[in-house]
């Protein structure tokens, strides 16, 4: 069944109306949807950040050395526009005791001008090829903001009511 604009119109304004009939139910409902999403979110958030939340809380310093890197590319299609980006991913060697040890970094950049360079690193000192370079921003991207979004929604569904329409739920 196709919805013509009219009938959207009419779903739309019954919606409103049922909404304004009874306030208090929509808040319990949309309090409700917060708190499911910003649960959801910390969940996922902590799933595909899961190394470096750990890395980050947990994770053993050392120095390192960019010895190479790793070209990748990808290609995509935007409006009939094919595009290709091209990335370097570091291939970075560090020392625990005499054991050296190589890991990729999945944060690249466009260049490669930081070849031999000494950056600083995270490792987890039961598996050191897990290991990330340590960066005060990028290690957040993309779980910390939405970490931040799912508190947020758990906190405003959790608050006390303001309002009148609120109280009275």
């Amino acid at each position: 069944m196709k919805l013509s604009p009219l009938n959207l119109e009419d779903k739309v304004i019954k919606l409103i109306k049922s909404i304004l009939a009874n306030p208090q139910q929509f808040y319990r409902v949309l309090k409700s949807v917060q708190l499911i999403l910003g649960i959801g979110l910390i969940l996922f958030s902590f799933y595909i950040g899961r190394k470096n939340v750990f890395l980050i809380w947990a994770g053993e310093p050392a120095q390192g050395t960019i010895v190479g890197f790793e070209q990748v590319t990808w290609t995509g299609n935007s409006k009939n526009i094919s595009t290709t980006r091209v990335r370097f991913l570091p291939i970075v060697q560090f020392q625990i005791n005499d054991r050296v040890v190589k890991f990729k970094d999945v944060v690249g950049s466009i260049s490669q001008n930081d070849l031999n360079a000494s950056t600083t690193i995270l490792y987890d000192s039961t598996d050191p090829e897990s290991a990330i370079i340590k960066r005060p921003i990028m290690n957040w991207i993309p779980w910390g903001p939405m970490l931040a979004l799912g508190l947020f929604l758990v906190l405003i569904s959790l608050r006390k009511p303001t309002n009148k329409l609120e109280l009275s739920s």
